[in-house]
């Protein structure tokens, strides 16, 4: 079996990629799953470098698509060998910059940001309704994801920092492995118009988008993930956007 590595999102446990991983293992892939973590701990970086270097293929939800390209730049530039990025509803600049507007309004994370400081239960579950905006069943999408919703910790402070402050264009149009990236059409977190964007960074790496899927797609559109993920590593045709 292919070992893959798979990074989960900001505020949301790994569970929530159980039946993403169960698909998966259906297509003949071993995958370990992973917490997000502050990519300044030079200990934790360690740890999960060497958990990519263990992987054929490294790959992340949201914050985690970020922290899996770290990885895998980490392993190219340390000489580890070639990894396979893979992004799920991940956004190189997830707050929107000046050259970079297929992202989040500024005011509107800060405003976010603020709440979590103040009142960070109240706003995790407010959370799990924006993932889950945009799907079909976004009222028991909604109860799902807050089933999965991590803690409170520094960990999700730090997380909020990287997602204001990190722009990962320059990585992603340098990393030269093949890298696939994966939108959700109705997502209120991620734009969608993001796609056009993400594929003139490289054109080496391959993008698309899953039609009527929100943010939460790991979870409610497992099953097309796997089978997507599957064909695209095992060299089959992908909906190129």
């Amino acid at each position: 079996m292919q070992k893959l590595l798979l990074f989960s999102g900001w505020g949301v446990r790994p569970t929530v990629f159980q039946p993403l991983q169960a698909a998966l293992a259906e297509h003949g892939f071993d995958t370990t799953l992973a917490p997000i973590f502050d990519i300044h701990n030079k200990t934790l970086r360690r740890h999960y470098q060497q958990q990519a270097c263990e992987a054929a293929i490294v790959g992340g939800w949201s914050l985690g698509g970020q922290l899996a390209a770290c990885m895998v730049d980490d392993l190219c530039r340390l000489g580890q060998g070639t990894r396979r990025l893979i992004t799920l509803a991940s956004n190189p600049c997830f707050t929107a910059q000046h050259d970079w507007p297929h992202a989040m309004g500024q005011a509107v994370f800060r405003s976010f940001t603020d709440a979590f400081m103040t009142q960070p239960h109240i706003t995790l579950r407010r959370f799990a309704a924006l993932m889950s905006r945009g799907d079909a069943h976004v009222k028991s999408t909604t109860t799902i994801m807050q089933q999965h919703l991590d803690q409170p910790s520094a960990v999700l402070d730090c997380g909020l920092r990287m997602l204001e402050q990190w722009d990962g264009r320059a990585l992603l149009r340098r990393l030269q492995v093949p890298q696939y990236h994966i939108l959700a059409q109705c997502d209120a977190l991620v734009p969608a118009t993001a796609h056009m964007a993400l594929a003139q960074l490289n054109p080496a790496m391959d993008v698309c988008c899953v039609d009527g899927a929100a943010h939460a797609l790991v979870y409610t559109h497992a099953e097309v993930l796997a089978a997507l993920l599957a064909d695209w590593i095992n060299g089959g045709n992908n909906k190129r956007i």
